[in-house]
């Protein structure tokens, strides 16, 4: 893979060598400590920018060399892998994984790895793991080791994720947001870690072992009933029916391991989605025909719910995106 192109966020470099040692000193400043070598008998080479997001980071690296890398576990940091091009193939707790373009790979703090890397243009996140438990406990997720994960790229949560990382990169590359930097850095970090934390438990109850079907585990599979089904228009019995419990078991489900309602849940997660189709450059509807498309039935209680959640108006969103596509145009 030749590096023609200019790589992103070029004001945000912590790194442009040729130089192996001074590139593995750097990134173990940055990173983890790790040690490294070139696969082959090709030089080494390579750029990579860092953006702090609140207590997470976003890196963009951009390596044209094979590499073997052998790291430590962050102590206070997952991080999630998304290859742009290239890939990479993982061993982190006896468990192999790939990373491909659209496809991520999700590595748990304190983990060791070790990984082959062919030529890549990567996105790495890392994002504080006392942040992502508590987003995980929203969807049920608490007390229990993640393991290493990696996600398909057809799978629904990945190429949520794969977007939603895209999108930052984009805006982060950009620069002009419209709104204060800080604000707008600390919204895209909690937007990943939704987003994260949604995949995650998406996957580990793909994985649930069948006789793991109450408590915790079975709200996290109703969780990811909802994130699938999100658009329709479903009443609290037909989640109840589909979660296979009653509808006084389910609000039980909610109370005692996410503390909210169901009806609550799902309103969150759809003011979610919302917001992501206003920012959406691609999507060309209204604000009311977003609304009414996620089953909020009733405008005014809409725009007031948003605006207590985002702290602005769906119009204010709406406007954002309007303006970054005619400086785009």
């Amino acid at each position: 893979m030749k590096n023609q192109r200019k790589p992103p966020l070029g004001r945000h470099r912590v790194l442009q060598t040729k130089n192996l040692r001074e590139g593995q000193e750097v990134t173990s400043r940055v990173w983890a400590r790790h040690e490294s070598r070139v696969i082959g008998d090709g030089g080494y080479e390579s750029t990579i920018s860092r953006v702090p997001l609140g207590r997470s980071f976003l890196s963009f690296v951009d390596c044209p060399s094979p590499m073997h890398v052998a790291a430590e576990g962050n102590s206070t940091k997952a991080t999630v892998y998304l290859p742009l091009e290239g890939s990479m193939t993982i061993t982190a707790r006896g468990k192999r994984l790939v990373a491909i373009p659209g496809g991520p790979a999700f590595i748990p703090a304190k983990t060791k790895i070790q990984f082959d890397a062919t030529p890549i243009r990567c996105l790495l996140i890392e994002v504080s793991a006392a942040k992502l438990q508590s987003q995980l406990a929203a969807y049920g997720v608490t007390g229990s080791r993640i393991p290493p994960l990696a996600w398909d790229p057809s799978a629904l949560d990945a190429r949520s994720l794969a977007e939603l990382l895209g999108f930052a990169l984009r805006e982060l590359d950009r620069g002009d947001s419209g709104l204060s930097p800080r604000i707008h850095l600390l919204r895209l970090e909690s937007l990943i870690l939704s987003s994260l934390a949604r995949a995650i438990a998406s996957c580990l109850a793909a994985h649930a072992s069948p006789r793991k079907k109450t408590g915790e585990a079975a709200l996290v599979g109703i969780q990811a009933w909802i994130g699938e089904n999100l658009r329709r228009d479903f009443h609290s019995a037909e989640l109840a029916a589909a979660a296979g419990v009653t509808p006084r078991t389910l609000q039980k489900l909610f109370l005692k391991h996410a503390n909210t309602t169901p009806a609550h849940y799902v309103s969150e997660r759809r003011m979610e989605a919302a917001r992501a189709d206003l920012l959406d450059p691609e999507n060309a509807k209204t604000v009311s025909e977003i609304a009414a498309a996620l089953n909020f039935l009733h405008f005014g209680r809409f725009a007031s719910a948003y605006y207590r959640k985002f702290g602005e108006m769906p119009s204010a969103t709406l406007k954002l995106r309007i303006r970054r596509g005619s400086r785009n145009g």
